[in-house]
């Protein structure tokens, strides 16, 4: 007769191993991702409006007060950083989590606004 303690463990190895299996399938059928290689600025229209619309319900806030004046999507933004980074590009929104996203020329940038120090438009 087998020791129930390995029994048991092999038991819920198994079932451990079903269960991520399943779940990793289950999970590549609901999330679909585009993913594209090109930069913006490499894209067609279509691509990029594709990007745009997924963007914006991850950033639905459609603008951004800083400093007193009122910054809309579609705006071109020039944003500089605590860390001494400028970031130059397309305003796409605002998340509920305070992160701030622009469409620059080389990617698509998602930065927190507590550690944005000056944002100007072009």
């Amino acid at each position: 007769m087998p020791n129930p303690v390995i029994s048991a463990a092999i038991w819920a190895t198994a079932i451990f191993v079903i269960i991520k299996i399943i779940s990793h399938l289950f999970n590549n059928i609901l999330t679909r991702t585009t993913v594209y290689l090109l930069h913006p600025h490499q894209m067609i229209s279509e691509q990029l409006q594709i990007v745009l619309k997924t963007c914006y319900p991850l950033f639905p806030i459609d603008y951004v007060k800083w400093d007193g004046l009122t910054y809309k999507r579609g705006s071109l933004l020039r944003v500089n950083t605590s860390i001494n980074t400028t970031l130059e590009g397309e305003f796409v929104g605002v998340s509920e989590e305070n992160m701030l996203c622009l469409l620059t020329s080389r990617s698509v940038v998602a930065h927190e606004l507590d550690s944005i120090t000056k944002i100007s438009e072009l």
